[in-house]
Order: structure tokens, then sequence, then C-alpha cells
């Protein structure tokens, strides 16, 4: 198996992954990939890189009850038969979910990024190494291709990136050159012990589907080696990108007029000169530099940037992800961090009750019905109440309800806080993620916030005793 080990050094080192001496967090599940990982920096540590130190980090998603609370005791085990420092936490990330409004894998990436930031501020390590491989990549690329992606997204999983937007901690991914298979048999021949959860072999996530049912099914039809010429793929791709990128930062720094940590002015006249595919990468890493995230910067968005520097309209602007707004005036483009308090573009639209009202902008529907309460049915709430719908007391609304986005210092009364806050203090104040931050408007009556969605009521809508008729409402993701 040394040449399982030397193709990971090999692209550790091809890609500047760890540097000499580093200390290391390793993300460990349990499964295959991660004890694969820790098994093959353990070996290069031992024989190869003494100076080098591992710390393994574990947390426990709450999510399939005592098998959980096994891969977590299993993974403890294993690190200390290795000699390993290890840190363990138990996050319940279904309810993260349900207060969140966000899916059980969205909630468990959330909870699990953020755990590992806090294993590696404890103990000062700047690199975070985590298990994804070839095949994963394989399964990322035909997911984007199929959702509509252009050639940076067919580059694939970086081997490297920072682990949040502006942190100097690292998430680098060691195994990314190597196959299945591969780890697979390096697990037999060392006889390396894992987990396997069941539900990575479930058909039912569209990630799962691609890897056994559409790959399997390519690899019948057109190419028995369909996955490898994905990777091919990627790899040109990768090629392109990064050609695209060093000349679009060489134009960016050409055409910068001003510069802060909150705001970048443009020249926009030698962008126009450009070719559009170049224009759209200058503007794109113009954004990118603000916000230090792309994650949810896409074709749509930055085509419509390039329109509006393209229309030469002083006065336009238009608002991107990350809470950036571009302004054009006179041949100039200001983009400008927003701050949390300030609103997003303005938008109002009717809720529908009962009925379905479509977010797109925002990414979310919400789902609206009025239903009867029995009486002294009011104090059995909290036990009934689905934990991905929220209950008004209908009769103590004030129609029209409208959803709209939120403004400037608009305040609220949480429930269950027992004092009026900002909403933008609230959502800082509650460790709610950016990425549902950035997604949050209000329902709205005559008498002001009824919903900040979708993280909480306001205390004047809650049930009571006395409470009648109930509006339910579910916000889910689009």
């Amino acid at each position: 198996m040394n040449g399982f080990i030397e193709s990971i050094r090999l692209f550790i080192d091809r890609h500047q992954l760890i540097a000499p001496g580093e200390c290391v967090v390793v993300g460990v599940s349990g499964g295959p990939d991660s004890m694969a990982l820790l098994h093959a920096l353990d070996r290069l540590r031992r024989r190869e890189r003494p100076a080098m130190s591992l710390h393994v980090a574990h947390l426990n998603h709450a999510i399939r009850g005592a098998e959980a609370d096994e891969d977590e005791r299993f993974v403890r085990d294993q690190a200390k038969a290795l000699a390993l420092p290890c840190t363990s936490e138990r996050t319940d990330v279904p309810a993260c979910a349900a207060r969140w409004k966000l899916s059980i894998e969205e909630a468990a990436r959330e909870c699990r990024y953020a755990f590992f930031e806090r294993v590696c501020l404890r103990t000062g390590a700047r690199t975070l190494a985590v298990a994804h491989h070839a095949d994963d990549n394989v399964e990322t690329i035909v997911h984007r291709f199929f959702r509509g992606t252009g050639w940076r997204g067919l580059a694939g999983i970086r081997p490297c990136r920072p682990l949040t937007p502006e942190s100097h901690i690292r998430l680098v991914r060691p195994l990314l050159g190597v196959r299945r298979r591969q780890i697979l048999d390096f697990l037999a021949a060392e006889g390396v012990a894992f987990r396997q959860d069941a539900t990575n072999d479930a058909a039912v996530a569209a990630r799962n589907r691609i890897r056994n049912e559409l790959l399997p099914l390519a690899a019948g039809i057109a190419n028995p080696q369909a996955a490898e010429a994905v990777l091919r793929l990627a790899e040109q791709a990768a090629g392109l990108d990064e050609y695209l990128r060093q000349t679009a930062e060489r134009l960016l720094e050409t055409v910068i007029i001003d510069r802060s940590p909150e705001a970048l002015v443009l020249n926009t006249a030698p962008i126009l000169r450009k070719r559009r595919v170049l224009q759209t990468e200058v503007l794109r890493r113009a954004v990118v530099s603000l916000t230090g995230v792309e994650q949810d910067l896409g074709h749509r968005h930055l085509s419509a940037l390039a329109d509006l520097v393209a229309a030469g309209q002083s006065g336009r602007s238009l608002d991107l992800p990350g809470r950036v707004r571009a302004t054009l005036s006179y041949g100039r483009l200001s983009l400008a961090r927003r701050a949390d308090d300030e609103p997003d573009e303005e938008f109002e639209i009717a809720l529908a009750v009962p009925g379905r009202t479509s977010l797109p902008g925002l990414r979310l529907l919400i789902e609206a019905s009025v239903e009867d309460l029995a009486p002294r049915q009011a104090h059995e709430v909290a036990a009934v109440r689905p934990d991905d719908e929220e209950w008004l007391d209908w009769d103590v609304l004030a129609p029209p309800l409208v959803v709209r986005s939120r403004r400037a210092g608009e305040r609220f009364r949480p429930l269950g806080l027992g004092v009026e806050k900002r909403i933008a203090e609230f959502l800082l104040d509650e460790k709610i993620p950016r990425s549902v931050r950035d997604r949050v408007a209000v329902l709205a009556d005559r008498n002001g916030v009824a919903w900040v969605i979708p993280v909480r009521i306001d205390d004047r809508a809650r049930i009571t005793p006395a409470t009648r008729r109930i509006l339910r409402l579910r916000c889910t993701t689009t």
C-alpha cells in the first residue's frame, strides 16, 4: 500500500496542502473515507513528517440515535489507539434544521463546519483536512452539469479553500486524487476498521442517485470509463479557469480606482473593451474580493452585473449575493458591502391564505392555512406543532398580510425573549448562519412584523389559551 500513501503525499505536495510542522485537524466521521484519510496522514507523520501533528475531530449529528453514539465512541477509540488527541461534540442537527428552516443536509453542514472551526481555533491549527475523494468529485461535477453550470463548476471540487469567508483556516482535501476503490483496497489491506452509515447507500438524495444509478448507467451505455472522462474534463476546465483567473486578476488591478475593506470602485471603460467572458470573470473576482465567498454568486447575477455595466446608465444599482450593492455612476462601478441591518432590494408580496407563496429571490416557499383550535387545546400546541411549522393566532393579526423585505433598523419582540430587539441584532445574537440571514424576510400585518422568516415569530402573535383559530405556516427552501 506504499503506492496509495505515496499518491497522497504527491497530491499534498503538488497543491501545497500541508506545510512541514503544521498542526492539522482531521474531520473523522468513522466512515471508510475519513478513516483512510486519518490513517494515511498518520502514516505520513510517522514516516516522513515527525514535526506534523494531528488532532481528530468528530461531530455527533444526533440523527441516527444509538448508531450515531456508537460512531462517536468508535472514533474516540481509534484516535486513542493511534495516540492522537480527539475532540468530539454532540449537536442536535434535526433541531437546528427545524429552527433555521434548512434541510437536514444543509443544517448538518453548517453545524459540522462551525464545529471544525471551533476545534481549529482551540488547537491553534490553521488547516482542516476532510475526506472528499475523486469519486465525490465526479458526482459533484455531474450534479452541477445537470443543474446548470459554467467552466468553473466543471472544474469540480478544489483541493484547498478557506474554511469560511475571511477565515485564515484552510480546508484541504488530500484524498481528492484517489478513487473510492483505492480507498477500500487500502483499508482491507491494512486491516483498518470503519463504520458504515447505511443512509449513504440509500438512493434518496440527488447525489446518491447519481452515484448508484446515473453513473453506472453512463458506464454501461456510453463509456465504461465515464468517471475518468469526467475527471479529465474537470482537469481541463480547471486549467481554463486558472488562465482566466490570472488574466482577470491582472485586468482587475488596472481598473481599480479606489479600494477599502467595505467597497471597491472600478473604471468600466477598460472592462468593456474585453470579451464578455473576461468581463464577467473580472466582475466576479471583484465581488468575491469583497465577500470572500462565491457560493451563491451565479451566472444570472454576473450576467445582470455585466448588463448593468454595458448599459452605462448612471444611478442604476443592483443587489448581489453576499450583501453587495453594485451602483453605476458616470463610467465608474461601485461595489459596496451593506450592513446587516441595511435592507435588501425592496419587495412586497401578498401572502396567499390559504395557499402557497413563492419567493424566488430568496429561494423560499411559504404554505399557509387557517384551522380551528378546539377549546382548551391551546396548551397542547407545543406538543403537537410540527418542528417545520410556525403557528400564529389568526384572530390577533390585522390583515392584509404581506411577505416583504426587512427594513433598516426594523424591530420586533421575539417570542420567548421578553424584550424588543432590532432584527439584525437578534439574528447575530442567535448565531443564525449567514446562509440563513441572507434569506431572511418578514411577514407583516398592519401592526408590524409578525414573523421573521424563517427564524422566530413576534410575541404578540403567539398561541394563548384564548386562541380559537391558528394560521399554520410552513417555510421550505426551493
